[in-house]
């Protein structure tokens, strides 16, 4: 999925519910240790953080700047909508800037 998208990091869903988050960088490096061989459940991340999807955007902003990932899990009572990424938002503020820039 890396490799056909741009996609970097990747929630581990049961039941509609978020389990874990399996980040690119410790996917390539349970690659290099280990092969293709390793169970999914023994590298992704189990203390990660999530967003609500009635939270406001600063506060998946702040958590992005603060915890060691690129993306954040979104949900909506308690199951997975979504994914929000730096990117994502880096975008988001660009837009709304230029479109801010054009209105005044």
């Amino acid at each position: 999925m890396i490799l056909a998208g741009s996609q970097q990091d990747f929630p581990v869903v049961e039941d509609d519910r978020v389990e874990g988050v399996l980040l690119r960088s410790d996917l390539l490096a349970a690659l290099a240790a280990r092969g293709q061989a390793m169970p999914v459940a023994e590298v992704m991340r189990r203390n990660f953080q999530l967003v609500d999807s009635s939270e406001m955007l600063e506060t998946a902003f702040a958590r992005l700047q603060a915890c060691e990932c690129h993306t954040l899990p979104v949900t909506h009572n308690g199951r997975l909508v979504g994914l929000v990424t730096m990117d994502n938002l880096g975008e988001f503020i660009s837009i709304q800037a230029a479109m801010g820039a054009r209105v005044a």
